[in-house]
């Protein structure tokens, strides 16, 4: 059994090469292509011996691996490496047992974490990793997390995660919505998930400027050669003034003042809708009931937030953000007017 670091991305370029129909790979050609990725990706002094991918594959044949069912046939001096099933899915097969025991270690180390200050996430972190445990043995869970499967972009979070680790440059295919694909450059930063989408937070060759990028609409990355740009970004001062993801330069900070109904004002107390949020009192230094006031810049995330509660708030302040919010109620009310 395989257990040197970085297994589980040897197993998934293994399965990538024998998963493409175009292409044949030899036992040289499976060493050189996993070495290629395994360096860019983790910038690593050296790779990997041939003998390791030959126990590679041994293991994901095997049945306490991916019951991967390849074989091997002779092309004139050498054996090509190929799935016997096209339709076999490395990444449907689940867990194998050693999987679990590892992250069934991991949520443990974890949990011993979770009444230190700053530590806080942790706890959550242990009970999805026992969740996803339990649900791999069939076994009713009993906790659900708010996750999209469906959701595309995910597949590039853990080689986003190792490149921005590694500080490589990135050649990103990317299309915004109703738009052609374009080519970007760029020194990834940070990830971020906001409302079930992640989103990639980069410093752009081009523009010489801060880059997000949804990563649903990502099409394919690729390491650079360029050399990596060194450029402070503070994920903690970004996100300090803003709910969602952007933040505008040219915009200020400003008090938001919102007034709620009884039941939603209980809701944002438990849940606050930002780090500034306080509860908000009059020129007398009174409280008004049911209104709580946070410190932030305008942008689309904030609208959108506001008029996710619909007549359960009313923005009392600033003029500015009150008149934006009646515009798209007006707008709203105009659908069911026809």
């Amino acid at each position: 059994m395989a257990k040197s670091k970085h297994a589980f991305s040897r197993y998934k370029i293994i399965n990538d090469c024998l998963s493409n129909p175009g292409r044949r790979f030899n036992i040289d050609k499976l060493v050189k292509q996993v070495n290629d990725v395994l360096l860019d990706q983790y910038d690593l002094e050296r790779g990997v011996s041939k003998r390791q991918i030959y126990e590679d594959i041994k293991f994901m044949r095997s049945a306490e691996g991916y019951d991967a069912p390849i074989e091997t046939y002779r092309d004139g001096q050498t054996m090509i490496y190929h799935y016997s099933d096209p339709d076999y899915d490395f990444a449907k097969h689940g867990l194998t047992q050693r999987d679990k025991m590892q992250m069934k270690e991991v949520a443990e180390f974890l949990e011993q974490f979770k009444n230190l200050e700053g530590f806080e996430n942790y706890s959550e972190m242990a009970t999805a990793l026992k969740s996803s445990v339990l649900q791999s043995d069939n076994q009713n869970p009993a906790i659900q997390f708010e996750i999209n499967e469906f959701l595309q972009g995910r597949e590039h979070l853990s080689s986003l995660y190792d490149y921005i680790i590694n500080k490589k440059t990135l050649e990103i295919h990317y299309q915004p919505y109703g738009k052609v694909e374009e080519i970007v450059i760029v020194s990834p930063k940070f990830l971020k998930q906001y409302n079930n989408r992640w989103f990639l937070f980069s410093w752009s060759h081009k523009y010489d400027d801060l880059n997000i990028m949804a990563l649903d609409r990502i099409n394919e990355i690729k390491p650079s050669k360029i050399k990596y740009k060194k450029v402070d970004f503070s994920a903690i001062d970004y996100f300090d003034e803003i709910i969602g993801v952007t933040n505008i330069k040219e915009e200020l900070s400003q008090d938001v003042i919102l007034k709620f109904s009884q039941n939603r004002y209980q809701y944002v107390k438990s849940k606050p809708l930002h780090g500034t949020q306080f509860d908000y009192k009059d020129a007398d230094n009174n409280s008004v009931e049911n209104t709580i006031g946070i410190n932030v810049k305008y942008n689309r995330e904030l609208l959108s937030t506001i008029l996710s509660f619909g007549s359960d708030v009313e923005v009392l302040a600033p003029a500015s953000l009150r008149d934006k919010v009646k515009e798209e109620v007006v707008k709203q009310l105009n659908f069911y007017n026809k």
